[in-house]
């Protein structure tokens, strides 16, 4: 079926990962592990264990290093889950699928034999390399997952959240070789110019309920205007510029066309008599003939030897043919396309015969029935202009309900928050019990009045000066409208407390990723996490937002800290950082929105 193609646009297999919830691909993991190492599967669980051996930061408590995959499924789940999600190991990931398409033949022969039925070309998944090799159209991949849903018998479920539907997507998208495009993706693909692209897909990143979609009639409107007033102007400069390239055959080429008896007055007449004609022709001829014309007089004077004019009279007779023949066939394009705008000039102007002219009373019925419908469409226009404006006005009322719902929402969390600190001792807090670490402060501590990110790093940057060293990529966003800016100065003071204390006694034990995110949550809250590498698809698709300078050194920002997945700026925070042993300071380098990854 035509409609049903798959679009061919390779893109990365981490889109599999978003097929599943947490808890799902933690599922799938486990059916892996615990999967026959034997028939059809030694080879897939072969590359699968290479891939586990490979990973540098998968530790297993006694199990030797590159040897992690002789650990039990138990030891291995959660290790792997973080590798492939967290930190994109794609090499992993695409292992792992492979196992476990193999090891789900009931599904995989189901889904095969649908797309057989649909008439559903698939292509291969690059298990090694990472990649789907397609796309599918958003309404294609709902209406065929809706599909095979539906004539799934054997698992009794009518959830399409639940784990067997959310496997049977999985297995469509693997055995398709396409993940499905996302929100806008195909849509941008359909522009050359990088522009264009990024300003769409742009686009697409805002929620329905964003204010800049009560703005996009106006702007459409005045996109409109722009696209006829730069319509016009590219009009007139291709007018001018094929005016140019006449004058310029005449003026360089002159001789050499009076010589061939190759006359451009008709093509030029022909223009000044309707300019359109230059619209439609001469960027055919006009490159070829300036060309041949250019090649032509280099050959065209007799050589001074005998070899010399043999060889430039063997180019000569040639390029004098092709000469000829490109302003014949534009002097017959001219022509033609002059007969074509005759006849449609003739065609409008042409009045009916007398038989064919309505009579009097004829007339003046449809001259009445015009009006009538004249006066219903105008009421209709009002009816329609009156209804758009109420609209208009009910998406304004429903964005504006929203955003006090959310923002109560976010007030009841916030007093429950200030419950739960105010239940806390002061001394906790306390200027004193900092200063034992940090010595005496610029600032009150904590912060009496935080007003923004940009006045939280301010502060943090006063207060633990010789502990820490804000210096920012190009990439980041003080000015960053996340809603919780007291939370980004507890995390730089943690920063500047306990991960320093951590990196300057790596024999204490508190530099263990894990305690480091406890006490992290524990520092500013609960939903904040720590991250001690980055994903290498990421930090080397876009370097410029894992790296900063400071004072003429390099720092990779490899570790960070933050909270949300979105990439709304209002509730996600990523701040990365680079550790300098010899000033004993940790290098902030980035802070803003969720940084770029591979799956972008």
């Amino acid at each position: 079926m035509s409609e049903d193609r798959l679009v061919e646009k390779k893109n990365t297999l981490l889109r599999a990962l978003d097929l599943l919830s947490a808890d799902q691909f933690g599922q799938v993991v486990e059916d892996v592990l615990k999967a026959p190492r034997t028939g059809d599967l030694k080879s897939a669980r072969q590359s699968l264990n290479a891939a586990i051996d490979a990973c540098e930061y998968v530790e297993i408590k006694g199990v030797r290093p590159g040897k992690a995959s002789k650990a039990s499924p138990a030891q291995l789940k959660l290790p792997i889950v973080e590798e492939c999600d967290r930190y994109e190991n794609v090499r992993l990931l695409g292992a792992l699928l492979r196992v476990w398409r193999v090891s789900k033949a009931r599904l995989r022969e189901k889904v095969e034999d649908y797309l057989n039925e649909a008439g559903i070309a698939a292509g291969p998944v690059d298990f090694k390399e990472g990649r789907y090799h397609g796309l599918w159209r958003p309404e294609d991949w709902e209406r065929h997952t809706a599909s095979l849903l539906e004539s799934d018998e054997e698992s009794g479920e009518t959830d399409n959240s639940g784990l067997a539907a959310a496997e049977t997507r999985l297995m469509l998208s693997l055995v398709s070789g396409a993940s499905p495009a996302r929100p806008g993706e195909l849509s941008v693909g359909k522009f050359d110019d990088p522009a264009l692209a990024d300003f769409l897909a742009r686009l697409w990143t805002f929620s329905p309920h964003d204010p800049i979609w009560g703005e996009m009639d106006s702007f459409i409107e005045e996109l409109g205007e722009l696209n006829d007033t730069k319509g016009r102007e590219m009009i007139e400069a291709r007018i001018t510029t094929g005016k140019q390239r006449l004058e310029e055959l005449d003026n360089s080429h002159k001789e050499s066309l009076a010589y061939l008896e190759c006359d451009l007055g008709r093509i030029r007449s022909a223009i000044d008599e309707n300019v359109e004609l230059m619209l439609c022709t001469g960027d055919d001829y006009y490159p070829d003939l300036i060309e041949a014309l250019s090649e032509y007089e280099s050959v065209r004077r007799r050589g001074d030897t005998k070899s010399e004019e043999s060889d430039r009279a063997a180019k000569r007779a040639p390029l004098e043919d092709e000469i000829i023949n490109l302003v014949t066939q534009w002097e017959s394009e001219i022509g033609k396309r002059q007969s074509e705008l005759r006849e449609e000039e003739s065609a409008a102007d042409e009045s009916p015969t007398t038989e064919e002219l309505p009579i009097e009373e004829d007339i003046l019925a449809l001259r009445s029935r015009l009006q009538a419908e004249a006066s219903k469409r105008k009421e209709f226009q009002s009816r329609i202009k009156s209804q758009s404006d109420e609209l208009r006005k009910l998406r304004q009322s429903f964005r504006s309900a929203e955003s006090r719902s959310r923002r109560l929402s976010e007030e009841n969390l916030e007093l429950r928050e200030c419950l739960e600190e105010a239940t806390e001792t002061e001394t906790q807090n306390s200027a004193a019990a900092v200063g034992k670490d940090g010595g005496d402060y610029l600032v009150t501590y904590p912060p009496r009045l935080i007003k923004d990110v940009k006045d939280a790093v301010s502060q943090a940057e006063r207060t633990f000066e010789d502990k820490l060293v804000v210096d920012t990529n190009a990439e980041s966003q003080l000015n960053s409208a996340f809603e919780k800016p007291d939370e980004v100065f507890k995390a730089l003071a943690w920063l500047a407390k306990d991960l320093r204390v951590a990196k300057l006694n790596p024999d204490v034990g508190v530099n263990l990723n894990e305690a480091l995110d406890k006490s992290l949550k524990k520092a500013v809250r609960p939903n904040w996490f720590y991250t001690p590498r980055q994903s290498p698809t990421a930090t080397g698709k876009y370097p410029d937002s894992y790296t900063t300078s400071h004072q003429g050194k390099k720092y990779d920002l490899h570790e960070h800290i933050g909270r949300g997945k979105s990439h709304s700026a209002k509730g996600n925070i990523r701040i990365a950082f680079a550790w300098d042993e010899k000033k004993g300071k940790l290098i902030v380098g980035y802070i803003g929105r969720h940084q770029p990854t591979g799956r972008s």
